[in-house]
């Protein structure tokens, strides 16, 4: 028996609606697929974009340590290095520092430049310097992708910061019997509280908090003061208005390092080539000694250990070396703590600063120091050492085990003597000692 008319209709119906399906469904997935590619293929741009950027930026910021580098070099010449290689302002040259237009780096097409102006300071020439303040410009180039980074700087060679008291400190000082704080640069002050113990503090003492004096008729600013006197003094010199200490950060003077003492054992130059390589540890370098986990020990210093030195982690300096004639010339900049443990002679090597440190700094021995100490965690003085600077502790939290900072605090014991030459001025606290970063920024 044949279909019916109306059975072979429903049949090529239902076959086209199978047919219509099956093409949408085609077309769906094609469009998925398409979508798909296409956000892939979105994805895929955005991440490489972003690469570049990234690559452009570590670009920009190697022109600034290359400029940094050449500027450090010039010795304070910055007329010479606003002027260019010609000497002559106004022409193309000017301000390349880096001694070309453009610094090629690697195979992918990377580039770098970096250009040092004069800020606007009022004399409408950006080729000569009215207020000690520049501009240097590094701009990271690669595959059609750009970044700029703009630093700050500011020159304070010849001024330094003067610092207002002989100890600054954040936390708590206390200064026990046989200490001596000599000169009128001696002073005290504690945005903590004050504990005098000895016998002779020639600039005087001040505190944000309490204020106590426990040793009999102190020699206090040129008066020997009785039981009256010092109740008096006290109550005169206590809750007085902090004092601002500027945050310490070793890093700051990692430019100014001629060495760097890596985490690692190497010993590097600024320009990161690797000067010698302790394997570890086995080798010595001079009397410098890679002790593992980053520390190092400067054992027996000598004068062909000298220099300024950035540690990317703590060091000891023990044993003896130096002598008031020729005293060995150092200054540490220590990601960690600093520890003099000996009989030494030892002169700031570079901007009145014997140490600035990420940790703690102690000091023990008997030992002639010229040089202010620089410290973001605690410091301790004891022993019979003479420090001719300053000190200034910010009190930060532990973070470095070689001092405890609420047993410690600023603790000066012995016949420890501080005194402050003069002449006091360092490299820290926003001026002097030369060119300083005072703004770092990307500009886009």
């Amino acid at each position: 028996m044949l279909p019916s008319s109306d059975t072979r209709l429903r049949a090529r119906t239902d076959c086209r609606g199978s047919i219509l399906i099956s093409l949408l469904l085609v077309m769906c997935l094609t469009v998925l697929t398409f979508s798909s590619m296409i956000v892939g293929s979105v994805e895929w741009s955005l991440a490489n974009n972003s690469l570049r950027q990234a690559q452009a930026l570590a670009l920009a910021e190697s022109g600034i340590e290359h400029a940094m580098l050449e500027i450090t070099a010039a010795e304070g010449d910055l007329a010479g290095l606003l002027a260019g290689t010609d000497g002559t302002a106004g022409t193309t040259d000017d301000g390349l520092v880096i001694g070309a237009s453009a610094i090629a780096i690697g195979a992918a097409g990377g580039s770098y430049t970096a250009v040092l102006t004069d800020n606007d300071d009022g004399d409408s020439d950006t080729s000569v310097d009215a207020d000690g303040r520049y501009h240097l410009l590094a701009t990271g180039a690669i595959r059609g992708v750009t970044q700029t980074v703009r630093v700050v700087l500011e020159d304070g060679a010849g001024a330094g910061w003067a610092p207002p008291y002989g100890v600054l400190t954040n936390n708590d000082v206390t200064i026990d019997a046989g200490v001596e704080l000599v000169g009128a640069l001696s002073s005290v002050f504690s945005n903590d509280n004050v504990s005098i113990n000895n016998r002779r503090v020639d600039g005087g003492a001040w505190s944000a908090g309490l204020f106590d004096i426990y040793s009999s008729n102190p020699e206090i600013q040129g008066s020997v003061l009785d039981a009256a006197a010092v109740n008096d003094y006290e109550m005169a010199h206590d809750g007085q208005p902090p004092t601002d200490i500027s945050p310490v950060d070793p890093a700051e003077f990692a430019q100014y390092a001629e060495y760097t003492l890596s985490v690692d054992g190497k010993i590097c130059l600024p320009d990161g080539t690797v000067q010698f390589d302790t394997v570890g540890g086995t080798n010595p370098w001079g009397n410098w000694h890679y002790q593992g986990s980053g520390d190092w020990l400067l054992d027996d210093p000598a004068s062909g250990d000298a220099g300024a030195f950035y540690v990317e982690g703590s060091v000891k300096v023990a044993g003896s070396g130096g002598t008031a004639g020729a005293p060995v010339e150092l200054s540490l900049f220590a990601e960690g703590s600093v520890e003099f443990a000996g009989d030494f002679h030892l002169n700031s090597r570079y901007g009145g600063l014997l140490a600035v440190t990420g940790g703690d700094v102690f000091v023990s021995g008997v030992s002639d120091y010229r040089g202010s100490l620089i410290v973001h965690e605690q410091l301790k003085m004891q022993g019979a050492s003479t420090l001719n600077g300053v000190v200034v502790v910010e009190d930060a939290a532990d973070n470095f085990s070689l001092l405890n900072r609420v047993a410690e605090g600023t603790h000066l014991t012995d016949n420890t003597v501080i005194w402050p030459d003069l002449d006091t001025a360092l490299a820290w606290g926003g001026s002097g000692g030369g060119l300083l970063a005072i703004e770092w920024r990307e500009e886009h």
